[in-house]
């Protein structure tokens, strides 16, 4: 999908975008010098809903509804949410390249970065990062806020303020990771 400026998906229902290692499915800008809105998937009838074999890339944010969505990639309402083998990379002037908001999800064997500011932003979720690359972040790798998660077998890199900010009641677990530049312990 080669989007146009300020275009942006919304999907109330379950989204099931199974594309392989040989062909993955890739949403990407029309043109280098543009920027398409969201990719949102939202509201209980979208739970399910599995991303493998996707590259997602050159969009931002955008208000639909009433709601703000600040991930480029933006998953609101939805359980059993599941990425793999997919690579979501260089959003342009909005806050998160994914974010996951009363969720519960699991990603797996995913890449993110070239993120403008948090690569992951995580509010009132649950769910397991594993296998994962993080590299690259504008400002923290993930972003908690009310969220419990487990991180397992993942690397972050080249972040420019936190690795992971685990702040306001939240809870992680990390496992046989590694977080390396850019971490700012406060």
């Amino acid at each position: 999908l080669n989007l146009a400026d300020n275009v942006s998906i919304v999907s109330y229902g379950r989204v099931n975008l199974r594309g392989s290692r040989e062909q993955p499915i890739v949403i990407q800008s029309q043109s280098p010098n543009s920027r398409w809105g969201v990719f949102a998937i939202i509201g209980q009838e979208s739970s399910g809903s599995v991303l493998q074999f996707t590259d997602i890339s050159g969009g931002s944010g955008d208000l639909i509804d009433n709601i703000k969505f600040s991930g480029m990639l933006s998953v609101h309402w939805s359980d059993n949410f599941f990425m793999s083998n997919s690579k979501i990379h260089d959003n342009l002037i909005s806050d998160d390249t994914i974010h996951i908001v009363h969720s519960k999800f699991a990603i797996n064997s995913s890449i993110f970065d070239s993120c403008f500011s948090d690569c992951i932003d995580l509010d009132y979720a649950t769910g397991r990062i594993f296998d994962s690359v993080i590299d690259g972040a504008g400002n923290d790798g993930i972003d908690l806020m009310r969220s419990k998660i487990v991180i397992e077998d993942s690397y972050i890199n080249s972040v420019l303020y936190k690795g992971i900010s685990v702040g306001d009641m939240s809870e992680t677990d990390i496992n046989n990771s590694q977080i390396y530049s850019g971490i700012k312990y406060e």
